[in-house]
């Protein structure tokens, strides 16, 4: 047969009520003149059904934006909003109004590598990908999460184990571990103590890459020598 297939019916969302809300955002801000629909807007809260969306925005201004519910809140549907800037300098402050200054993705589109890298470093976020949109959250290898308003921590692979996670430093010392139980330590705090800290602070070495009882070793020798100093030199002092 040579009679085409039936096109696929579009996604729907899930809830009426997600459909009621992403229309009232959009009515509003058309109905107050502060956006304007050029292409899509049917929507159907019955059938569940919001069709691909674009709405250009009005007044490019930050401040405009702030007072506009629909530039501040997240739609969760397919209505995305075109703002036209006259710089990079306006993109950002603008970003930086409508995001609480970290959007949780950032998606630069440029073949020019300085631009890339200046957008990158000038406006911070949770995740960013060039040329392309929401991938970077379906590496398996990279993080995902926000930054600041944008969320906190993140997780995706080993850093879900990391942010779930909780590291806890324990130190075990013996009872009667006096040696490494320096006078230094207690109060009151004489001049000389306070040089003795200073010197430790300033003096003790990197510990290299090697073993946990070698390095505990190396950085321990010199806290042992000046203990043992310590120890001669405090009751004449």
């Amino acid at each position: 047969s040579n009679s085409a297939a039936p096109a696929p019916p579009p996604p729907r969302l899930i809830p009426p009520a997600a459909v009621r809300r992403i229309q009232g955002l959009v009515k509003d801000a058309e109905s107050a003149g502060k956006i304007r629909i050029v292409s899509g807007g049917q929507m159907d809260a019955e059938a569940r059904y919001v069709a691909p969306t674009v709405v250009r925005v009005a007044d490019s201004s930050p401040a405009a934006a702030a007072d506009c519910p629909f530039m501040q809140e997240e739609t969760f549907g397919p209505v995305i909003a075109v703002v036209r800037v006259k710089n990079l300098d306006h993109a950002v402050e603008y970003v930086e109004r409508v995001s609480g200054r970290h959007p949780l993705g950032l998606y630069v589109f440029s073949n020019r590598r300085a631009f890339q890298e200046e957008c990158l470093s000038r406006i911070r976020s949770g995740g960013a990908a060039i040329n392309d949109v929401v991938v970077q959250s379906a590496a398996p290898n990279l993080p995902f999460g926000g930054l600041g308003s944008s969320g906190l921590g993140c997780y995706g692979g080993r850093y879900s184990f990391e942010t779930f996670s909780h590291g806890r430093a324990v130190v075990h010392k013996h009872l009667n571990g006096a040696l490494f139980d320096p006078p230094l330590r207690y109060a009151p705090f004489t001049p000389f103590k306070c040089r003795a800290f200073r010197l430790a602070l300033d003096y003790l070495p990197d510990v290299p890459a090697v073993g946990p009882v070698v390095a505990w070793v190396l950085r321990l020798l010199p806290v042992a020598a000046l203990a043992l100093l310590a120890r001669r030199l405090l009751p004449a002092a």
